[in-house]
């Protein structure tokens, strides 16, 4: 059978076919994900209202300033997967959360810093998480045990996570976590953030700064989809990595080889599900962020519930696969807003 796959000398046939049937199989994932992007490139659709059909904005090699991508987030492209995405796509389309990026800008020639907040209006929520590796983290360890969150879920780089811990106070934070980025200013952190400016469209903003995903400027990315019943659940991702999506975007014939970086996910939906149940949509969000070809040495996916009532876990199975959707987009949004 013929490949296009370069065979080393010397292999037996049983090996030759091996590599053969792996190559061809790396070659069917990089054309799935490339009509996934074909579709995404397309207009709003399925039911989402918008005057002007837009494109997304092109891509563009190196970092973007908060100014920029907030302009770019403006021009959100179309949702995919089968279920409807909400009114904002974004994560507040869960009633009672809140999202707040702080970024500040550094010199030219350094990279500025920032934190991403996102809140529940003071109301108490139920969560679960996963981790594989390891990602800088603060509260997890308490979250394991109680597994209720009464503050906010907070973003950093790992260079400003030992200030940013000290800038907020215990109730203002439940649970911080941290991304890799290179040469950040710390002196551009105010001593508090009263008073400070912040956004809540996505781009390289707050805890984006400075980030890089599958070779191009990195940022924070979000999407939410309505499932069964009108549950709503919505993804934020935060993505530090390398995988196949950059051998379609780069027109690479060749995926890069090997893993790096780490992923942070965070879920949201107003399902009343059981912890158990939240555990799997972390799950789920992950097996999202998985079908970008997404190869990261780490990922820590957080998933909450704001409905803390009677645990309802019959809409759980459809819950996931729309978060399963839900990240998938986030992640390609946080390096194409």
């Amino acid at each position: 059978r013929q490949s296009g796959a370069v065979l080393p000398q010397g292999l037996t046939p049983a090996a030759e076919e091996a590599v053969r049937k792996k190559a061809d199989q790396n070659q069917k994932l990089l054309a799935d994900i490339a009509g996934v992007l074909e579709d995404f490139d397309g207009t709003l659709g399925d039911g989402v209202a918008d005057e002007e059909p837009k494109k997304a904005p092109a891509l563009k090699k190196g970092r973007k300033s908060a100014a920029a991508a907030s302009d770019a987030a403006q021009a959100r492209p179309r949702a995919f997967g089968r279920f409807t995405p909400g009114e904002k796509n974004d994560l507040t389309d869960v009633s009672g959360v809140t999202v707040k990026h702080y970024t500040f800008e550094a010199d030219k020639g350094k990279t500025g810093c920032g934190l991403t907040m996102v809140g529940f209006e003071g109301r108490e929520v139920k969560a679960a998480f996963v981790r594989f590796g390891e990602v800088r983290a603060w509260g997890l360890e308490a979250l394991a045990e109680s597994h209720r969150i009464k503050g906010s879920v907070v973003m950093t780089s790992q260079t400003a996570f030992q200030k940013v811990l000290a800038l907020l106070p215990d109730t203002e934070k439940d649970v911080l976590l941290a991304q890799p980025v290179e040469g950040v200013n710390l002196e551009m952190l105010p001593a508090d953030l009263s008073g400070a400016r912040f956004t809540v469209k996505d781009g390289a903003l707050g805890a984006g700064v400075g980030l890089e995903a599958f070779g191009f400027a990195g940022g924070v990315g979000s999407s939410s989809r309505t499932a069964v019943r009108g549950y709503k659940v919505a993804v934020m991702a935060l993505a530090a990595c390398e995988g196949m999506l950059q051998a379609v975007e780069t027109g690479k014939t060749e995926a890069p080889q090997g893993a790096g970086g780490s992923v942070l996910l965070l879920t949201v939906t107003d399902a009343p599900l059981s912890v158990t149940a939240l555990t799997r949509l972390a799950r789920a969000s992950v097996a999202g962020l998985f079908r970008t070809g997404a190869m990261p040495f780490a990922v820590t996916s957080l998933a909450l519930t704001t409905d803390t009532g009677e645990v309802n876990d019959t809409a759980a199975g459809t819950v996931m696969l729309a978060a399963a959707d839900a990240a998938l987009e986030a992640v390609v949004r946080s390096f194409r807003s």
